[in-house]
């Protein structure tokens, strides 16, 4: 599958409810990785300390919109991660990854799930852990491009397959808060977990006289930081269009 098409079709999702709110964000992602299997694998296929892919950053740009009655607010976002390992091994030089995803959070906040306001947090009054606590669950999709490169020059046991490339579901979970700054702006950390379902390397490395394929489930947690602007406040009116 192209990237571009993957894209695309990202996009329309995205497009499709633009009219119904003026409000975006961007959020800013610190991952901590376990590649665990694949690790293990270069470790003993290649003698190496390394660890592979242990963190990455990304970045993702999401359209919000709700429930009217009740507060459930829905992210759906496209997303972009990068990381990259060097290695200081004969064999191979270095290991990257860059990861497009959607996901679509959805975000609960249990401890004002009656109450209506102008969300995410803009122009709130009262208890700000109260309106702008919130746990998500975030089901997903990511094409993952991984790539293996040997050492160009000292490589005497060369990757059988240096490629890995598909898509891979996931789940997440985890807790934020929104803080208001002002009717435009909003400022959400989160701390999150994700679970992405199996992916292959085929032929990955080679022992002995075999070439091994790996599979993998990644896991990761993951720290983020997102700003969330609302465009169609309307100063001279000071309120907010419906």
């Amino acid at each position: 599958m192209k990237v571009r098409w993957f894209l695309a079709a990202i996009l329309l999702l995205l497009i499709f409810p633009s009219n119904v709110s003026g409000q975006f964000g961007v959020r800013l992602k610190y991952d901590l990785n376990q590649y665990s299997n694949w690790n293990n694998a270069l470790r003993e296929g290649f003698s190496t300390t390394e660890t592979l892919y242990p963190s990455s950053y990304g970045i993702g740009v999401n359209h919000w919109f709700r429930l009217k009655k009740k507060r459930v607010e829905f992210l759906p976002e496209i997303g972009y991660a990068r990381s990259e390992t060097q290695f200081e091994n004969p064999s191979i030089e270095k290991f990257t990854i860059n990861t497009f995803s959607f996901n679509f959070h959805t975000q609960i906040y249990a401890l004002d799930m009656g109450e209506d306001c102008d969300c995410p947090t803009f122009s709130k009054q009262g208890n700000t852990i109260n309106k702008g606590l919130f746990f998500h669950i975030t089901p997903g999709i990511a094409y993952i491009d991984a790539k293996g490169f040997p050492n160009p020059i000292l490589s005497s046991l060369p990757l059988p397959n240096g490629i890995n490339r598909g898509l891979a579901a996931s789940i997440g979970a985890g807790l934020g808060l929104d803080i208001g700054i002002n009717d435009l702006l909003t400022i959400t950390p989160i701390a999150s977990y994700y679970f992405y379902s199996k992916m292959t390397w085929d032929n990955m490395v080679q022992r002995t006289n075999e070439v091994i394929t790996v599979d993998n489930n990644l896991r990761h947690t993951q720290f983020s930081l997102r700003f969330s602007f609302r465009l169609d406040y309307n100063k001279r009116q000071k309120r907010f269009r419906r």
